[in-house]
């Protein structure tokens, strides 16, 4: 199906530039419908951008989640709003009602003729958990076309209590996105070890978040990811996401953890407390590489964490070193 339509968007002696909507097409994914609209920009001096905006609902007439991508180099990337984008619309956007995800729901609200807030009603209620639901098949669409930062749709964070009128609507926004951030964290999103897995809730499997610091508490005190990255992915029976996306996965997997999901974040004490539970001698521990020189590496990051923290912390160490593992160093 296609249905054209273009227009012209100016800024005094700014650049002008115009917009056209050059094809929709319609499909079906994981029992939902899908509207791909593909858009062309295009600017006074030639430049000339293409995007595309997906669409997913129930069917004709339902709330809809909506993201978009764009062309980079030949490849489609996710393109991300800015978190002073309203994320609700009724066609238009609603202001100043702030919902801490990536997509953007569109639906038949009902709305205040200002259009700056979204009264909490039973039907608004029962429209924005219908378009939330949308969220984990425009995921998986988006990973079935492997587009560029496709995993950052997985980033449902905690609403802010001052952005809503009262307690009882902050308590639903937190309930519904939760919801959300269970059933996401469920499917097999992280690239871990050359395959895909869930972050929570693995039959096999699931993601371990790499958190770059001492302990849970001592989050003042980190060191690079780069530096804790490899010390986790050398454990076998541990599952970090690929370095270059660890660090957007730990903000997502901390985001998840403050909604409640009991989901693996590895501090670098954690690392010690796996190994101790694993027990043996130096020689036996799952570690992939040569284990003295693992050690020595561990033994640097800890000592980096210790000077950032100005004190010495020898729990991480506790257990970790028993004679036999000073005897093999």
């Amino acid at each position: 199906m296609s249905e054209l339509w273009e227009f012209r968007l100016s800024n005094g002696d700014e650049i002008s530039e115009t917009w056209r909507r050059d094809e929709t097409k319609t499909s079906t994914f994981e029992d939902r419908k899908v509207n791909d609209i593909l858009l062309i920009r295009r600017t006074d001096n030639g430049v000339e951008d293409r995007y595309r905006s997906i669409a997913v609902n129930e069917g004709e007439g339902t709330p809809q989640g909506v993201i978009a991508a764009a062309m980079i180099d030949g490849v489609w990337r996710l393109h991300l709003p800015g978190n002073s984008v309203p994320r609700i619309f009724r066609r238009l956007p609603i202001q100043s009602y702030p919902v801490p995800i990536v997509p953007a729901l569109d639906g038949n609200f009902d709305v205040r003729q200002d259009r700056q807030a979204l009264p909490l009603n039973e039907d608004n209620k029962q429209l924005l958990s219908r378009a939330l639901g949308n969220i984990p098949a425009m995921i998986q669409f988006a990973y079935s076309e492997n587009w560029e930062a496709k995993h950052l749709l997985s980033r449902v964070e905690v609403p802010h209590r001052s952005a809503y009128r009262n307690q009882d609507e902050f308590d639903w926004w937190k309930g519904e996105l939760r919801i959300l951030a269970e059933t996401v964290a469920s499917l097999p999103l992280v690239l871990s070890r050359a395959r895909l897995g869930p972050g929570l809730n693995g039959e096999d499997w699931s993601a371990d978040f790499v958190l770059p610091q001492l302990s849970l508490p001592s989050s003042d005190h980190t060191v690079a990811v780069d530096r804790a990255w490899p010390l986790i992915d050398a454990i076998t029976d541990l599952n970090p996401p690929e370095l270059s996306i660890a660090s957007d996965w730990t903000i997502t997997a901390q985001n998840w953890s403050q909604l409640g999901l009991e989901v693996s974040l590895v501090a670098l004490e954690d690392i010690a407390a796996h190994l101790r539970n694993v027990g043996g001698l130096l020689d036996k521990l799952p570690i992939s590489e040569d284990k003295n020189d693992w050690l020595v590496s561990f033994l640097d990051v800890i000592g980096e964490c210790w000077t950032e923290m100005k004190v010495e912390h020898p729990a991480a160490l506790d257990g970790l070193l028993p004679d036999q593992l000073v005897l093999g160093f």
